[in-house]
């Protein structure tokens, strides 16, 4: 195998578990989350009509920050579009986002 794909085998070795951690930690109410959706999704919008709202000055292409005190905050993601919500407490601390 060529030096590039022994590489490319390191660093998807080294990236998955901390990913995967993160992309499955489960989402609590009044907490930050992280809203996954399309790319040509306004998610600012998909996240005030689902009752909550965006974390930090600016917003990811695909993910955003955000926080509700609703409980039924994640099933209205759900059915206004969202892909996927996860626990976004780790994510906001390590881009040092406060609250």
């Amino acid at each position: 195998m060529s030096f590039f794909t022994h590489s490319f085998v390191c660093a998807v070795a080294l990236c998955a578990g901390p990913l995967l951690s993160i992309a499955s930690a489960r989402p609590e109410a009044g907490g930050v989350v992280l809203v996954i959706s399309g790319p040509f999704t306004d998610t600012g919008a998909l996240i005030e009509q689902s009752g909550g709202r965006m974390i930090g000055p600016l917003s990811g292409v695909m993910g955003t920050l955000a926080v509700s005190h609703d409980a039924a905050f994640f099933d209205r993601l759900d059915q206004n579009g969202a892909w996927a919500v996860t626990n976004g407490t780790l994510l906001a601390q390590i881009c040092g986002v406060v609250l």
